[in-house]
């Protein structure tokens, strides 16, 4: 049989499917490899190298003031405005692009993880893995769990009477 003169001969299709085989495993295994995910599309760097600027570090109470006012006008709208939704939101939107994106989570079993790191002005590099924030303290060079304080006496809960303001509410 001959083929049609517009049929492209086997060398040419042989490479094409080649080429499409390849870029098929490229994506899949992007998908299935943290490993290979973190090779071809970030640069790993050591989290103690890394310094946070100070400005970063600052909380701005005066953006703080105008998210409550716009939080106070409508609390509870399920529709309301992106602004009034981020009220408690103070996560660093677009950090310097010198500084960490994502973080390998290593668990004692399992599969490795790629988390997102988010930056707070007050806690600095923060991620969250199966719902617990862990955040970077550079004394000890380690990712530590959030925890709540336990060493409050039991008399300084009897006698509090909340907080005096709401300032100190988004502070």
């Amino acid at each position: 049989r001959v083929p049609s003169r517009y049929a492209p001969s086997f060398t040419p299709t042989l490479i094409l499917g080649i080429l499409v085989l390849l870029h098929a495993l490229v994506l899949l295994l992007q998908h299935w490899s943290v490993s290979f995910n973190v090779w071809i599309n970030f640069r790993e760097m050591d989290v103690d190298v890394v310094v946070l600027p100070e400005g970063m570090m600052e909380l701005d109470l005066d953006d703080d003031e105008q998210r409550l006012a716009v939080w106070k006008k409508n609390p509870l709208n399920g529709n309301s405005t992106d602004e009034s939704k981020m009220m408690m939101d103070r996560s660093i939107t677009n950090p310097p692009s010198t500084l960490p994106t994502h973080a390998r989570v290593i668990p004692a079993k399992g599969n490795h993880v790629l988390v997102p790191i988010v930056y707070f002005p007050t806690l600095g590099m923060t991620f969250e893995y199966h719902r617990r924030r862990y955040i970077y303290d550079p004394d000890i060079g380690s990712w530590t769990k959030v925890r709540c304080r336990t060493d409050i006496p039991l008399d300084f809960l009897k006698n509090w009477k909340g907080f005096s303001s709401d300032h100190h509410l988004i502070s």
